[in-house]
């Protein structure tokens, strides 16, 4: 199973999936990654994300965070392995297994 790591845009906090992003590396290694011209140019402009309105950094502050956001609950889950289940993983093997069987005797047949 592949999973993405979905990183924290710098100025505005919201998810950025893999590819979709500008970074910034500094000299001393740190990463700032912006989603969009909009928050690039901001972070250039080295403008406080806590005072721009549209950023979660000024809602969090003003008291205005949505309780309900699935960018917060991929954060919670992202650092934590994936569990699998061993029953459901050799029954997926066995439903492979059985695939390439009927595939072979298709080919066969014809």
């Amino acid at each position: 199973m592949f999973s993405m790591r979905i990183e924290k845009r710098y100025f505005c906090s919201g998810p950025i999936y893999p590819g979709r992003d500008v970074m910034f590396i500094c000299n001393d290694c740190k990463v700032f990654r912006s989603c969009k011209s909009k928050c690039h140019k901001n972070f250039k402009k080295k403008r406080n994300p806590v005072k721009v309105r549209w950023t979660k950094a000024f809602w969090k502050v003003a008291g205005e965070e949505f309780t309900v956001d699935k960018s917060f609950e991929l954060e919670k889950h992202r650092n934590e392995p994936v569990k699998y289940q061993r029953d459901l993983w050799s029954k997926t093997t066995d439903a492979m297994k059985r695939v390439e069987e009927i595939k072979r005797n298709a080919k066969l047949n014809l």
